[in-house]
């Protein structure tokens, strides 16, 4: 069996299933895409899990997309987008 299937939860999160705080957007085998809409703004984070071609090793991704929908969007994120790094290897 492939490792990177072995890192992918054994739960299923179909599209429309809820993660926390996230619904599920999209999914594959070795990447899962979340998100969240609100008046303010619209969140969609990414977590890729990829073996890499030339050793063992398993590199797993995270991306986010903020989309402001007005300026109380950017002030609601603006206390956050400093320590954004810091939460997601948090979650992780």
């Amino acid at each position: 069996m492939d490792k990177t299937r072995q890192l992918v939860p054994s739960v299923y999160y179909p599209k429309g299933s809820r993660i926390a705080l996230f619904k599920v957007c999209d999914r594959n085998d070795h990447e899962i895409v979340m998100g969240k809409d609100d008046k303010h703004l619209n969140l969609r984070t990414s977590v890729r899990i990829e073996k890499s071609p030339d050793t063992d090793r398993i590199k797993l991704y995270s991306f986010t997309i903020v989309h402001y929908n007005n300026i109380w969007g950017r002030l609601y994120f603006l206390p956050v987008k400093p320590f954004h790094q810091l939460i997601i290897k948090a979650t992780l």
